[in-house]
């Protein structure tokens, strides 16, 4: 009985020191996106396959979640006074495939699940696949801007820009 109560104990500090090691290379992992934390303005443009190009005034807040292992971002982009965009993201790292995890859902009700990495010149790359093709997204982040685009390929080949965002820190 002795030696249940005492391997049941081991396994139990072992499973701790596990979630605490997989938790700490989860946080170190989301530090790559710290510079995201904050509030962020600026402006950007958007094209829906060959209608018209629209600017918008984009804004986006970020917060770290759960102990720095989950960013919460929310985006807002307005032509003129008028929202026309409106998304929620989660960004975490999924330990196991290796690759960041994008959750995001529309106010129109469409959601992705997208993966994501960094690239050897720094910039965060993510994306998804559609019926028709691919969708990703590149961006490059300093402490103070935010740069980000978004392209369509219908080959993984060729591909088209659909968006572009130019933001500053408040």
């Amino acid at each position: 009985m002795k030696l249940k109560l005492l391997l049941g104990a081991v396994i139990l500090v072992c499973s701790i020191q596990s979630s605490a090691q997989k938790v700490e290379v989860i946080t170190e992992k989301m530090n790559k996106l710290s510079a995201l934390i904050g509030d962020w303005e600026g402006s950007g443009w958007y094209q829906q396959g060959r209608s018209e190009r629209h600017n918008i005034k984009q804004h986006e807040h970020i917060e770290s979640k759960l102990n720095g292992t989950v960013l919460l971002v929310e985006g807002k982009g307005y032509i003129a006074d008028t929202l026309s965009f409106n998304a929620l993201a989660f960004f975490s790292f999924d330990q196991e495939k290796n690759s960041y995890k994008i959750e995001s859902h529309l106010a129109d009700g469409k959601s992705t699940i997208a993966t994501g990495s960094f690239n050897e010149n720094g910039q965060f790359i993510w994306g998804f696949k559609v019926p028709q093709g691919n969708i990703r997204y590149t961006m490059t982040i300093t402490d103070t801007t935010w740069n980000e685009y978004g392209e369509y390929s219908s080959d993984g080949e060729q591909w088209w820009e659909f968006m572009e965002m130019n933001l500053t820190k408040k």
